[in-house]
């Protein structure tokens, strides 16, 4: 064989084993944010989703999340795929620009996800669940929407900032103090044996916000997730205001 027909093998080899979701690396996040920054409200969660990645990288210390686009392009859309300290995945996020399809195909073939485990999918447009239902037929797998809807709401320039300088009397807000990391843990809904690093991980990012009493104990609190939304609120039972 010649030269150039050895070299035909070998591409031919390398293209033929690659998996059709490949890996984007960091230096390119912010490119791919930006492809979502004018379609808004349809693009927020994806561009919000990275620019929280891109501003606090320590994120990644209790959650490996990892970005795809099939075919390495960031003009696909995108997969971001979260894996645990184990490994193994347990949520998916999929954004799309202009075409499900070519994501679809991609996630269709990709070894990237093991399907064989249950895992979260995040912030699921109509079409992404549509997405899931044809894997769904085209994998055997099964996949459940019941009673998991969340409504979104997206505030704009001209919504009016809240002043916390208004906050209750004998009250200050203060970010969570690692001593009362442990009650916002166990008071979350969805409280597990890994949700303190979760919290952890959102203090040491300064992303936890509280309000105290002037004795220093939390009375409420809010904490801001990967897609740079609230996601935790909470008021103490025995607490009222005035």
């Amino acid at each position: 064989m010649n030269l150039k027909g050895m070299a035909y093998a070998y591409i031919f080899s390398v293209t033929a084993n690659m998996d059709p979701l490949v890996e984007i690396p960091r230096n390119k996040w912010p490119e791919l944010r930006d492809l979502y920054r004018n379609k808004w409200p349809d693009d927020a969660v994806a561009y919000c989703f990275l620019d929280t990645q891109i501003t606090y990288p320590k994120l990644t210390e209790y959650c490996n999340i990892k970005v795809y686009s099939p075919e390495g392009d960031i003009h696909n859309g995108f997969v971001a795929v979260y894996f645990n300290e184990m490994g193994e995945t347990y949520e998916v996020m999929i954004q799309l620009l202009d075409n499900i399809e070519i994501i679809e195909k991609a996630l269709a073939g990709s070894k990237v996800i093991d399907w064989t485990k249950a895992f979260y999918v995040s912030s699921a447009s109509p079409v992404v669940v549509e997405c899931f239902r044809n894997l769904e037929k085209k994998l055997n797998v099964i996949g459940n929407t019941r009673g998991n809807k969340a409504y979104r709401h997206f505030i704009d320039r001209t919504s009016k900032q809240f002043d916390i300088s208004n906050s209750p009397q004998n009250t200050y807000v203060a970010d969570l103090k690692p001593e009362h990391l442990h009650i916002v843990d166990k008071t979350w809904t969805f409280y597990s044996d890994r949700s303190y690093k979760m919290f952890e991980s959102l203090l040491k990012n300064n992303l936890t916000y509280v309000l105290y009493s002037t004795n220093d104990d939390p009375l409420a609190w809010i904490t801001i997730g990967w897609e740079d939304a609230v996601a935790g609120f909470c008021i103490m039972s025995d607490v009222t205001f005035r």
